[in-house]
């Protein structure tokens, strides 16, 4: 433990977690927290994470001012570099997983809290590179970092999202006119070949399905062409990276966090698409995580008129404020009238 001008630092291991769940759900309330700020996810996501004795440990940091909590930071270490790739330092539990973003778990927290638990990382646990991944770009400690901290390295990743019209003719208004007429043919191709859509908001479908459905449309999107010399020596580059970095553990969200919801839409009968989405009650937005198409369907758009349909049902709820498509920028998140925000990977030194 330490002390710092009336701040004390805890260190808490996986095993010792459910000591920080009191602080860590009133802290899971912040401005700056997303879904995959919350205690539940952060119970399911540490599962996954590798752990490997004197190489690589995860380690839990609550920065508390007398007895309030101000910050909790749940770090990944490398605790010495590792065949090269592997660089010793602190990094964020959730990285190369289903957390889209990854961040501190704080509310009112001042930059002074962020210096002193980046002085503790170094004075402490002896590290001096972190590597912060898939920041928030609006967060408090993106601009901390991006004022006070010398950056080794900043990329940019596009996200995609759309705050909740207060209307449906203010939603329609929003939309192209390429993609109200898309929406319309869809439906025009079911009417013409005499097939019916139905949509479920709170789905529960069967999980092998959307299991199966979801490779078939990883297997299309991750099909790499070589076109040029530099793209084959890239994808060198990259395969002998992968046989030398720590891997993390593979799974599906669905079938681990149990609180997931699904947007479907089912033709005659059948799964054509689904969406898993995670819901953040404290800030009334959705967080869409694995989706999948039924190839079957796919002239009839069946993601698009169940997404449609699924935010004309937000608005006249009124309980949603922003449904976030998280990271990538593919056609659909636009054609809904989605807008790019961004994450950021940032590495420094201290």
């Amino acid at each position: 433990m330490q002390s710092d001008m009336n701040y004390t630092i805890e260190e808490y291991t996986n095993d010792s977690i459910r000591h920080l769940e009191e602080a860590w759900l009133i802290l899971e309330k912040g401005d700056d927290m997303t879904y995959y700020q919350s205690y539940k996810w952060n119970m399911i996501i540490q599962h996954f994470t590798p752990q490997y004795k004197g190489i690589c440990k995860l380690l839990y940091l609550l920065v508390k001012q007398g007895e309030k909590p101000l910050l909790i930071a749940p770090l990944w270490i490398i605790e010495k570099t590792f065949l090269f790739v592997n660089k010793k330092g602190a990094y964020l539990i959730g990285r190369k997983g289903w957390s889209d973003y990854l961040n501190f778990v704080y509310a009112d927290c001042s930059n002074d809290v962020f210096k002193v638990l980046f002085d503790y990382i170094y004075s402490k646990l002896h590290l001096s590179l972190c590597c912060l991944e898939q920041i928030k770009e609006d967060t408090k400690l993106y601009a901390y970092l991006s004022q006070y901290v010398t950056l080794n390295k900043d990329c940019l990743t596009t996200c995609v999202s759309l705050m909740i019209p207060k209307g449906v003719d203010d939603y329609k208004q929003i939309l192209s006119k390429k993609s109200r007429q898309n929406i319309r043919t869809a439906n025009n191709r079911l009417n013409k070949d005499g097939r019916s859509i139905v949509f479920s908001f709170e789905d529960h479908p069967n999980l092998t399905i959307c299991e199966s459905m979801r490779q078939e449309r990883v297997e299309v999107k991750n099909k790499f062409r070589i076109h040029s010399l530099k793209e084959l020596i890239k994808c060198l580059k990259n395969y002998l990276k992968n046989k030398f970095i720590i891997s993390f553990p593979v799974f599906l969200p669905f079938y681990e966090d149990k609180s997931l919801r699904f947007v479907s839409a089912y033709i005659d009968g059948e799964l054509a698409a689904y969406f898993c989405y995670g819901l953040d009650e404290y800030h009334k937005k959705v967080v869409l995580m694995a989706v999948g198409t039924n190839n079957k369907f796919a002239k009839y758009s069946p993601g698009v008129l169940a997404l449609y349909a699924y935010i004309l049902n937000l608005i006249e709820r009124k309980e949603i404020s922003l449904l976030d498509f998280t990271r990538g920028d593919e056609k659909y998140k636009y054609s809904l009238g989605g807008v790019n925000h961004y994450i950021h990977d940032v590495s420094f030194n201290l």
